[in-house]
C-alpha cells in the first residue's frame, strides 16, 4: 500500500513539474513575442512623421547598410494574424538578433529594394516564435516589408517543406536555376531541422510598393 502511494506521488510530482515547465516556456515565449511586437510598433511610430518624404522612382532602396545594433524594417504577414509584426535586424546571431527582434536578415542576401532573393529567418517554436505560423502560408498570400519609405508587397509563389540537401530556394529566383533581376523574398526557419515542420520554406515575389504618404496596404489597416 505504501509502495503504491509512493509511486502515485512520484507520478503526480512528475506531471505537475512537467506541466509547470511547459507553462513557464509558453509564458516566456509569449512575453518575448509581445516585446518584439512592441519594438516593431515603436519603429512604426518613429516613421509616422516621415510621410512627406518621397522615395526614389522605381523600387525604393533601403539607402543605408544595417547592422545587428538596431532593426531596420518590419515584417508583416496577414496570414499570421492582422496584428502580427516583427522587427528585422541584420544577421542571424541568436542573442543580438533573433532573440531580441525576432527576424534576421541573412547577410549577403539583397536588402529591400535590391534585385535578387532576400533571405529572412526566425524561430518556429521558441523565443518569440516569430515564424511559428510559417506553414499556414500558401500561394497567393501577401507578405509585407515595411521600412522608412513605406511597404514592399510580396506575393507567395511557393510554400512547402524542403528536403535535406535541397538548396534551390536560396537561388536568385527561388526554386529555379533561372537568372533574373527580379525581386524575391524567402522566409526560412532558423536552427537545426528537427522535424518536417522545421523544413518549411516560403518564397514570394515582389509586386508593388506602397508609399508612406499614400498609407498602409488595406490588409494591414
Amino acid at each position: 500500500m505504501i509502495k503504491r502511494a509512493l509511486v502515485l506521488l512520484v507520478v503526480l510530482l512528475t506531471v505537475s513539474l512537467g506541466g509547470s515547465y511547459w507553462w513557464f516556456v509558453y509564458c516566456a515565449d509569449a512575453r518575448i513575442a509581445d516585446a518584439q511586437t512592441s519594438n516593431a510598433a515603436v519603429m512604426q511610430q518613429s516613421w509616422a512623421d516621415t510621410a512627406g518624404l518621397d522615395p526614389q522612382p522605381g523600387v525604393p532602396q533601403l539607402g543605408f547598410t544595417p547592422d545587428t545594433s538596431a532593426p531596420f524594417a518590419v515584417l508583416h504577414a496577414p496570414a499570421f494574424g492582422k496584428a502580427f509584426k516583427r522587427p528585422i535586424a541584420e544577421g542571424i546571431d541568436a542573442t543580438k538578433v533573433l532573440d531580441t527582434y525576432g527576424i534576421g536578415h541573412v547577410k549577403r542576401s539583397p536588402l529591400p529594394g535590391f534585385p535578387g532573393n532576400m533571405l529572412l529567418t526566425g524561430y518556429r517554436d521558441h523565443n518569440g516564435s516569430s515564424l511559428g505560423k510559417i506553414s499556414t502560408l500558401k500561394t497567393g498570400d501577401h507578405i509585407y516589408i515595411e521600412t522608412l519609405w513605406g511597404w514592399y508587397q510580396y506575393t507567395v509563389k511557393t510554400a512547402r517543406t524542403v528536403t535535406i540537401g535541397e538548396t534551390s530556394y536560396l537561388n536568385p529566383v527561388p526554386f529555379t536555376e533561372n537568372a533574373s533581376d527580379g525581386y524575391y523574398l524567402t522566409l526560412l526557419i532558423a536552427g537545426e531541422r528537427k522535424s518536417a515542420a522545421d523544413s518549411f520554406v516560403a518564397s514570394a515575389k515582389y509586386d508593388k510598393f506602397f508609399t508612406r504618404a499614400g498609407g498602409a496596404p488595406a490588409e494591414l489597416k
